[in-house]
């Protein structure tokens, strides 16, 4: 016969607690993975960008942050090393990305001395317009000095330098500096200032050292003339040496040519500033005059030729075409009185002539004369002393 337990009212089950403690468990491992999922970006779309870096130093793992402008924008998804360089996978949400520019500089850096490193975009100073995408390649970058690279490079100094010697130097420069901190601030401040100054020439400078490449070539390229040069040099202090006697009779004969010079002027030194003195305005006319000289040699070449043509050259002799025109008018008082004392100063009288011209035009002289200043009519023409002289005084043009 079976007995069966009736459990009290109010009493719950114990399997009621183990499904319970069960679904506790559940929750707790799974608010563990989405903590976990969302601390690692499982549920965030994101693109991913390689970095390629000589290498990427310590305390560089997956899961370091990548940021732009100092806001975290991606991590670091994988860290390998490949032929030779560090390659780094950088995942970076597609919104942050399409603020990068395609030309970023990038950048290694630790959170502290002995801290885990983050990789730093830095913005250029002339930002491309497109900005990098999915799956492109960033080559170089810098990596922050670790303690351990300054601890490997102190411990090879240290090596070949006796700490002797380098306590002994800075127990010196302690000496030589102790009581003159102040002059040492004015000496700082002085090279500041004149570091400041040198900046502002550092563009030249930059320009002007190529230059300087250029002219060392050039040198270069004369090096064997000057060898030869001071081979000559050497020959001439050689020839020196050989004749010093006569080169210094040769030097004491100034002396003897220097007392001769000195009694002969100061016998003529007043005539001779007696001559210069009346000489002056004599020099101070051609002076003035000067600008026409270039012109009268230069009208002089020009009718050597013309000149030779017209008196046969070699061969002696006329060779013109002549005929007898009518004469201008007379000079008439007062129209015609001469003109004195005038300063027109240097003319050249269009010299040289432009011979192209088959009929030169006629150069007017101030002198108070019309000659073939305008065109005079047939009656002034009649009155010709010439027409007059053989015709008679009642001679009518055109009769």
């Amino acid at each position: 016969m079976t007995r069966t337990r009736t459990r009290p009212a109010g009493q719950v089950s114990p399997s009621v607690y183990l499904v319970l403690g069960a679904v506790l468990i559940v929750a707790v491992v799974a608010l563990a993975w989405l903590s976990t999922a969302f601390y690692r970006g499982l549920f965030t779309t994101t693109e991913a960008i390689t970095l390629e870096l000589d290498r990427s130093g310590l305390l560089m793992d997956p899961g370091s942050d990548v940021k732009l402008r100092g806001v975290v924008i991606g991590s670091v998804d994988t860290v390998e090393y490949r032929d030779g360089s560090a390659v780094l996978t950088l995942a970076i949400t597609p919104d942050e990305l399409r603020k990068v520019p395609s030309n970023v500089a990038v950048h290694l850096e630790p959170t502290t001395v002995f801290g885990r490193k983050f990789v730093t975009l830095e913005m250029p100073a002339d930002p491309s317009p497109s900005s990098l995408r999915p799956g492109s390649t960033i080559d170089g970058g810098s990596v922050t000095v670790e303690v351990n690279d300054v601890f490997a490079k102190l411990v090879s100094l240290l090596d070949v330098v006796d700490p002797q010697k380098v306590n002994a130097t800075l127990s010196a420069v302690a000496t030589a500096l102790d009581g003159r901190g102040e002059q040492a601030g004015t000496l700082l401040t002085d090279l500041d200032r004149y570091l400041s100054q040198f900046n502002g020439s550092i563009p030249t400078l930059q320009r002007d050292i190529p230059k300087t490449a250029d002219n060392l070539d050039t040198f270069a390229d004369a090096t064997p003339e000057f060898l030869s040069l001071a081979a000559n040099v050497g020959t001439t202090s050689d020839t020196v040496v050989d004749k010093q006697a006569q080169l210094t009779a040769f030097l004491v004969s100034f002396t003897a040519l220097g007392n001769t010079g000195e009694d002969f002027f100061r016998n003529v030194k007043e005539p001779m500033i007696s001559a210069l003195s009346a000489l002056r305005p004599t020099t101070a006319l051609l002076a003035r005059y000067s600008p026409q000289t270039v012109c009268f040699f230069q009208g002089m070449s020009q009718n050597v030729p013309r000149l030779e043509q017209v008196i046969g050259g070699t061969k002696p002799g006329l060779n013109v075409q002549s005929t007898i025109i009518v004469g201008q008018p007379e000079y008439t008082y007062p129209n015609n009185l001469p003109l004195v004392g005038l300063d027109d100063g240097p003319n050249c009288r269009s010299t040289p002539v432009d011979y192209s011209d088959p009929l030169p035009p006629h150069v007017q002289f101030h002198d108070g004369s019309e000659a073939y200043t305008r065109e005079f009519t047939a009656g002034e023409l009649a009155d010709s002393p010439l027409l007059k002289l053989l015709y008679g005084p009642t001679f009518i043009f055109g009769r």
